[in-house]
């Protein structure tokens, strides 16, 4: 598929579900290749409660499955989804390829990003590592209909060893994508993702899961190349990749201590109604932090 596809309306509108109070503060999920917004749901059930969430289906994956994953598609997508939706900033988080796109992002529209969540994605795509990512990717973005079919099937069987049934039957109810994340994983090679990170200047949050060996052993790395003052790092015990399913009640809770911490305190956010329908902002006080600051766990 060419890289300058772009998406229609009638695509974009099957793509993504809204959750909770219509003037909570809006939190825009990013899933992992291969996955769909289904993967959230351990989010959506709890923080839906008090915040604004929006989960979307990036391309190639779920209702977009259609369309090649690319980085620019998935900006794309998401800032026509911001404009519409939120008419403002949100929070971004992002796992794995949803966090390089939050990334991406952040880059091309720091105006529509009050924060990123990261999860999953502060690994090395460059250097010896983008080899095996380009042979990987390739695998997986070429594979036929049938293997597609087979990967999937057998990703619900691991799945199955350490998750609910009824998390693993959203997965497969919604798909698994293999192709899509073979698309996103050639897209990402070779990308400088430091360099996007160290030049956004909003507040930042790195949560992955403690036994996610990839990314941790990569964290430093990351830390050195964002801006110190604006960067949290919180590693979630007994997590690993899908740190967000592993451990959801951690990853909750972290979630809303660093929208308290660093959202809050440097914006002025929350929304209410005018009488003529139009929204407009005010200004919401939380607790103090609670979040790790990077010091806390260089050596």
């Amino acid at each position: 598929m060419s890289n300058q596809q772009s998406l229609y309306p009638e695509a974009l509108a099957t793509a993504y579900t809204m959750y909770g109070p219509v003037h909570g503060f809006p939190l825009v999920f990013l899933h992992s290749g291969a996955l769909t917004r289904k993967m959230w749901q351990p989010q959506i059930d709890e923080l839906s409660k008090a915040f604004r969430i929006i989960a979307l289906d990036l391309p190639g994956h779920g209702a977009l499955a259609q369309y090649a994953f690319t980085l620019k598609m998935a900006v794309d997508e998401v800032e026509q989804i911001i404009k519409k939706e939120v008419q403002g900033q949100a929070l971004i988080i992002g796992l794995a390829l949803g966090g390089f796109a939050a990334l991406a992002l952040a880059s091309e529209h720091p105006e529509l990003v009050a924060g990123l969540v990261l999860s999953g994605c502060n690994i090395d795509t460059q250097g010896m590592s983008e080899t095996l990512l380009k042979i990987r990717g390739t695998l997986l973005a070429n594979n036929v209909a049938i293997l597609d079919r087979m990967l999937a099937m057998a990703t619900e069987r691991v799945l199955r060893r350490f998750y609910s049934d009824q998390f693993v039957a959203a997965q497969a109810q919604a798909g698994i994508y293999w192709k899509g994340a073979g698309q996103g994983l050639l897209e990402c090679t070779n990308k400088d993702f430091r360099s996007l990170l160290h030049a956004y200047r909003g507040p930042v949050l790195l949560l992955n899961g403690e036994n996610d060996k990839n990314s941790r052993k990569s964290e430093k790395a990351f830390l050195s190349a964002a801006n110190q003052d604006n960067i949290r790092v919180h590693p979630i015990a007994e997590a690993g990749h899908l740190c967000n399913v592993d451990q959801p009640r951690a990853y909750n809770n972290a979630l809303r201590n660093f929208t308290q911490a660093d959202l809050y305190h440097s914006y002025s956010y929350g929304y209410q109604e005018k009488e003529q329908g139009e929204r407009q902002v005010f200004h919401v006080q939380f607790e103090e932090p609670r979040v790790e600051k990077p010091e806390d766990m260089m050596e």
